[in-house]
C-alpha cells in the first residue's frame, strides 16, 4: 500500500511506493528513498527524515506529513488526491552521504515545496 505525503496546502505531493522504500513524485518521477528513517536522493545526499509520520528537512522542519502523523504543526485539510502516474525508472542509488544528528523537530513548516525538499 503506497504511503501518501501531504505539504502543508493539504496537496497530495508525493508518495512511498509499495516497497516502503521509494519516493516518488505524484507525477511518478522517481525523487528519493528510505533508508531506516533517513531520506536521499538517488546521487546520495541525505535529505531528511520521516519520523512519526512527518517528512522534516535537515533544519528539523516539517516538510511533508503522512496520514499517521503526530506531534508537529497544524495540518491543513488534505485535498482529494489524484491517480499516481506511471512510476518513471529509478536511478542508480549512489553512495549514501552519512546522516547528520536529526535535530530536535520544530513545530514549523519549512519554507521549501515538495519538488525544492527532493532537488536539494
Amino acid at each position: 500500500m503506497k504511503t501518501e505525503l501531504w505539504d502543508k496546502h493539504g496537496q497530495a505531493a508525493a508518495y512511498v511506493d509499495d516497497d516502503h522504500e521509494s519516493i516518488y513524485m505524484r507525477d511518478g518521477t522517481p525523487v528519493g528513498w528510505l533508508n531506516e528513517n533517513g531520506i536521499y536522493a538517488y546521487g546520495g545526499k541525505f535529505l531528511g527524515w520521516l519520523y512519526e509520520g512527518w517528512v522534516f528537512g535537515r533544519d528539523g522542519k516539517c516538510v511533508l506529513f503522512t496520514e499517521r502523523s503526530q506531534h508537529g504543526p497544524v495540518k491543513p485539510f488534505c485535498q482529494a488526491a489524484e491517480e499516481h502516474g506511471d512510476h518513471g525508472l529509478r536511478p542508480f542509488r549512489s553512495p549514501r552521504d552519512s546522516a547528520t544528528r536529526r535535530p530536535g523537530r520544530c513545530p514549523m513548516w519549512s519554507s521549501s515545496d515538495a519538488l525544492t525538499f527532493f532537488k536539494q
